[in-house]
């Protein structure tokens, strides 16, 4: 991917959605791993920053992206805000965050591998462990600002999923159609409604149209080349300068790189369930009833 116009032309529309995720913003909130696509966000709006930018970022002690978003806050010199998670802090949230997941259908095949009724509803660990480090963020941020801008959207709008590795053309891009769809449907409600209970607006940048419109337009090559993944967003990433070890590292879901997922799968080993009955478990009949959703997968 060497053509200067499509790069310069994702940069542009990127910029162009930092620029209106600032609009009418005293201050703002930025949550960060770290990783490619919130680094980008976070470079960005700290060109335009005659607001106040705090970075949040959420994690165990030692995780991973901890590491990584110090090394971007250092690179930016912009405050960081890090949240550390513990399974005592964990456990005492769930029951405020679950009721937010709300319930999907088990896949057929999960229900009988689990021993369970097909179909039946459960809480997902994986859409729970993805939306911890985003319902602590925008807690923590609400004190600084009302709006919190996060990277959601980057990997399927850009090929950032290791399952696209080695798909191309049409191949590529039904993958990325039916991801995008399943975050349209499964996890952008689950994020309206933690950033309505936070009082809290959740902005996604890459979800912004013009952004998404050159998306569109870039060849399947430009996505994912390969074993190479989100092509396009790294060259943008090399144009702000930003440090090597955040263009070139490797997806990281972020239930793995803060070491939520860890943390879950301890708390369900101790109460001697499986995860996904340990988070059921939590949902009382209302909270069941006014918030169920499908998740992106069991």
């Amino acid at each position: 991917m060497t053509a200067e116009f499509p790069i310069r032309r994702l940069h542009d529309a990127l910029d162009g959605a930092a620029v209106r995720a600032l609009r009418r913003q005293d201050s703002i909130a930025i949550a960060v791993s770290g990783g490619l696509d919130s680094s980008i966000l976070a470079a960005l709006i700290a060109q335009h920053a005659d607001v106040t930018v705090q970075l949040v970022t959420v994690s165990v002690p030692g995780a991973v992206d901890s590491q990584r978003a110090r090394l971007l806050a250092e690179h930016l010199g912009r405050p960081l805000l890090e949240v550390v998670m513990t399974a005592p802090r964990l456990e005492a949230l769930l029951p405020e965050i679950v009721p937010l997941i709300g319930t999907s259908r088990v896949d057929p095949a999960r229900a009988q591998e689990w021993g369970i009724p097909p179909e039946s509803a459960f809480v997902s660990p994986l859409l729970t462990g993805w939306e911890v480090p985003l319902f602590v963020a925008a807690r923590e941020a609400r004190p600084y600002a009302k709006r919190l801008v996060v990277g959601q959207g980057a990997d399927e709008w850009f090929g950032g999923y290791a399952r696209y590795a080695g798909l191309e053309g049409d191949e590529l891009i039904l993958a990325l159609d039916r991801d995008r769809e399943a975050l349209d449907r499964d996890v952008l409600p689950v994020e309206a409604r933690i950033g309505k209970h936070h009082a809290v607006q959740v902005h996604y940048p890459y979800l912004d149209a013009g952004v998404r419109g050159v998306a569109r337009n870039l060849p399947p090559s430009a996505l994912v080349d390969g074993a190479d993944r989100k092509v396009a967003l790294r060259e943008v990433a090399r144009i702000l300068g930003l440090p090597e070890a955040i263009v070139s590292v490797p997806k990281t879901a972020a239930q793995y790189g803060s070491g939520v997922a860890g943390l879950l799968a301890g708390l369900a080993k101790k109460a001697g369930l499986h995860q996904n009955e340990y988070l059921t478990r939590m949902l009382t009949s209302a909270g069941s009833a006014s918030s169920t959703t499908s998740a992106r997968s069991a």
